[in-house]
């Protein structure tokens, strides 16, 4: 799960307030001071970071809705949560202002009299999908490479959603090799249904094991992607279940991050679901 956080610079010392109490509770968020370096394309870098996260944040006062950036990040981030549902829009009300009229019939967290008020009330939302699992997995055939992943799950907006982070890398000096992999698989109402009754019946992690399993044994295992230079790879993946009518869709994005040799690879993103199965069933062996 990661948040981008869409503010007006005279806003920023609420906003690190906030970021550093978002990263207490081990929620990643992207502000464009902490992440941005020089000579880091300003647009490419906020339009990365918009795509690939989660929720967008959106700090309301009169400077923000003053700001024609900070209107332009917004409308990016609506038009993917009505085209993809791939984020949640956020709104946060800081001071008295004019919410825009397209934010109007969205439920926005009030800090105006209270921040602690208002963070718990954006703690609450994003409490759904703030199930992080972490963990390292290898391969006995390339011991050079290690790959660190975080698993989280819950419901986003109106459906279920269970979202993989993996970052591959090498400890070989001599041989750059740093791959981000993010799948995103959304469930339709019945799956979303599925998952609500096992909440009930305390079974929170029934869905994300159950999903694990599947994506290791079936054929999502052979997937790969194609790296051309720094070009991202995209792709979908479904799932069905045609007795039950469930539904899970797969959104996958694969790039490049860091310094590289230059040449096209084929990287095997499928060999994940089953290396973070088999490590799901080795800490599961291990608290017996």
């Amino acid at each position: 799960m990661s948040i981008f956080i869409s503010y007006s610079h005279k806003d920023k010392d609420f906003v690190d307030k906030l970021g550093i109490k978002l990263v207490e509770k081990r929620i990643k968020v992207f502000i464009d001071r902490w992440e941005m370096k020089l000579g880091d394309s300003i647009t490419n870098k906020i339009q990365d970071a918009i795509t690939d996260a989660s929720f967008l944040m959106v700090i309301l006062s009169k400077s923000s809705i003053a700001s024609d950036w900070c209107k332009r990040e917004i409308t990016t981030g609506l038009m993917l949560e009505l085209e993809k549902r791939r984020i949640v829009v956020l709104p946060l009300l800081i001071e008295d202002c004019d919410i825009p009229l397209f934010l109007r019939d969205k439920f926005y967290a009030d800090f105006r009299s209270s921040f602690d008020n208002g963070l718990a009330t954006i703690l609450e939302s994003l409490s759904t999908m703030n199930n992080d699992e972490l963990g390292r997995i290898s391969d006995s055939n390339q011991p050079e490479i290690f790959s660190d992943y975080s698993v989280n799950w819950g419901i986003r907006g109106n459906n279920f959603e269970l979202n993989i982070d993996v970052v591959e890398y090498s400890i070989e000096q001599d041989k750059p090799c740093t791959i981000l992999t993010n799948i995103v698989f959304v469930g339709n109402q019945k799956a979303t249904e599925r998952f609500r009754k096992q909440i009930s019946n305390g079974q929170n992690k029934l869905m994300k094991t159950t999903l694990l399993m599947i994506f290791a044994e079936n054929h999502f295992k052979e997937q790969n992607a194609y790296l051309f230079g720094k070009e991202p790879f995209e792709t979908i993946l479904d799932l069905f279940d045609p007795k039950e009518e469930i539904h899970f869709r797969g959104h996958v994005k694969v790039k490049r991050l860091g310094p590289g040799d230059g040449k096209s690879k084929i990287y095997y993103f499928g060999r994940i679901f089953e290396r973070i199965w088999l490590d799901e069933i080795e800490k599961v062996e291990k608290n017996k």
